[in-house]
């Protein structure tokens, strides 16, 4: 699933605190191995879970931008923002155990850069399926 173009750039425009939180989302899927067959295992099982992870934020990069677009849509066609009358739902993966500073300040840059959509999104935190 390639990420479709859009003529509009600033309503797809993500901030530089989003861009940093999904390359800290996939940041965290690297893993070290020994360059033996038992580190040549690991890796293709870990190919899943990559590869899972990519395509939800693909997904999610998409729904945003959607979603981004129609507001501004509707901020010109009304002459300005208003209160959305329905929320969209997105699910908010959150890891279930943080053991480094790191991935505190991580999932801390994910909540905040969540206050420019809480107007229009509900959430549904996922515990775990980071």
């Amino acid at each position: 699933m390639s990420l479709p173009s859009h003529p509009d750039r600033r309503a797809t425009a993500f901030t530089a605190e989003e861009q940093s939180n999904t390359l800290a989302e996939l940041q965290r899927l690297a893993i070290t191995v020994d360059e033996d067959v038992v580190g040549l295992k690991k890796l293709i099982a870990r190919q899943y879970d990559v590869e899972q992870t990519i395509a939800n934020l693909k997904a999610r990069i998409v729904q945003d931008a959607h979603a981004r677009a129609q507001r501004e849509r509707e901020a010109e066609t009304t002459g300005g923002f208003r209160e959305a009358t329905a929320k969209t739902r997105r699910r908010l993966p959150v890891p279930a155990r943080i053991a480094t500073p790191a991935e505190l300040d991580a999932l801390i840059r994910q909540l905040q850069a969540l206050r420019i959509d809480i107007a229009y999104t509900e959430f549904d935190i996922v515990i775990g399926e980071v």
